[in-house]
């Protein structure tokens, strides 16, 4: 028994050093079969294989957003400029302009949600070589590639709340799971990102010229409409005080031929008030009962007027008004808030916290993980070849 047990430990011995022997002879061979199936892994990774890509955009933190507090303290004097000169209906839903962090962000992502640029700059970079596609079919696949592109908000409190993801979206997302040329892609963002940014500095300067010539148009307006109502009022006055002069020639004349120089209304006595024009009807006595001498020294008086404004008191009130429509510098002031801003630089402007180095690519699967199982079965796959040989081999000899 102990004789038979020996024999079989002694073969086993020496059936696993034959084994070792063998695959030691056929090592090269081995090596070979493990370096091809590592060489088209690589070559798998490099050109077929695609990646998903993640870029989180995050709002300006607040020391960047802060440096457009004076221009938003001069917008919101502007709105408050504009809303009376619009009707009670559309002052109540105007808002003034105001450049937060939250609002920056949102109109960079409104735009690149709309995928024009991608499409634009994915056609001008070749993103997608055409290769044997003719224009239709690189046309298609251009614009497949951008709409398969995530462009998604932070998730919101309360998806948050029941969300169990281990990184869950808080700030935007741009994401793709096909991404074949890290490069290409990593291009077509920075090069998109930073129209987005120029777009949307753009975009307000123009609002805030918009409204800026909104306004001066409607205060050229009123300034007209108080010329007019000024130029109504002199018009108004000289009419009356012609009139005025024509009764007081009138009733003189005939002060003259009844021989009355004096006053003769006992205890009534002839008030001129220089601005205020009374007529004859107003009073139960005909004037010329004042004498021709009170009545010829007023139209006088009205005749040397020079400066009629003094005579008019709605004048004052509406020059106040046109004066300060006039000397407004609320554009002067805007238009220095702006420059102060990072809105007046396109090299200095940011519409969120951009960091192209931040994205992430992931090879699906792990590119070293791929090459790494792809050596150790082309170990496998040799070793069995090798094996099978020499089995094959020996047969033949026996």
């Amino acid at each position: 028994m102990n004789s038979e047990s020996k024999h079989h430990e002694s073969n086993d011995e020496i059936d696993l050093k034959e084994l070792v022997i063998t695959l030691w002879k056929g090592k090269w061979f081995i090596a070979l079969i493990a370096i091809i199936m590592m060489i088209l892994g690589l070559l798998y990774s490099t050109f077929i294989q695609t990646q998903t890509s993640t870029l989180s955009i995050n709002a300006l933190p607040s020391y960047k957003a802060n440096a457009y507090n004076e221009l938003n303290a001069q917008l919101a004097q502007l709105n408050k400029e504009l809303t009376p000169f619009v009707s009670s209906e559309k002052s109540e839903e105007r808002k003034a302009l105001n450049l937060s962090s939250g609002f920056l962000l949102s109109k960079l992502m409104e735009r690149l949600s709309s995928r024009e640029n991608l499409l634009e700059i994915a056609k001008k970079i070749n993103l997608i070589p055409k290769k044997k596609l003719n224009d239709e079919e690189w046309n298609e696949a251009i614009i497949g590639f951008i709409y398969d592109i995530n462009i998604l908000p932070p998730l919101s409190a309360e998806e948050l709340a029941v969300n169990k993801s281990p990184n869950p979206r808080r700030y935007w997302e741009i994401s793709s799971s096909n991404v074949k040329d890290s490069e290409a892609y990593t291009n077509l963002l920075n090069q998109s990102l930073a129209e987005s940014n120029e777009f949307v500095r753009v975009t307000i300067l123009n609002e805030i010229e918009k409204e800026i010539k909104l306004l001066q148009l409607l205060k050229n307006h009123e300034i007209e409409n108080i010329n007019t109502d000024i130029n109504n009022l002199k018009a108004r006055y000289e009419q009356v005080i012609e009139q005025r002069k024509a009764e007081l020639i009138e009733q003189a004349q005939i002060a003259r031929q009844l021989n009355i120089a004096k006053n003769t209304l006992e205890g009534k006595e002839f008030i001129n008030v220089p601005n205020v024009i009374s007529t004859s009807t107003e009073n139960s006595s005909p004037l010329y009962f004042r004498g021709y001498e009170a009545l010829e020294s007023q139209l006088a008086l009205l005749n040397e007027r020079k400066n009629i404004e003094q005579f008019i008191p709605e004048l004052v009130q509406l020059n106040d008004r046109k004066r300060v429509l006039e000397n407004n510098q609320l554009e002067e002031r805007l238009t220095q808030a702006i420059n102060n801003s990072p809105l007046a630089d396109k090299t200095l402007f940011q519409a969120a916290n951009l960091d192209i180095n931040k994205i992430k690519f992931v090879s699906k699967p792990n590119k070293w993980i791929l090459l790494f199982l792809l050596g150790f079965l082309g170990i496998a796959i040799g070793a069995v070849f090798v094996l099978l040989k020499e089995t094959l081999f020996s047969k033949k000899v026996l």
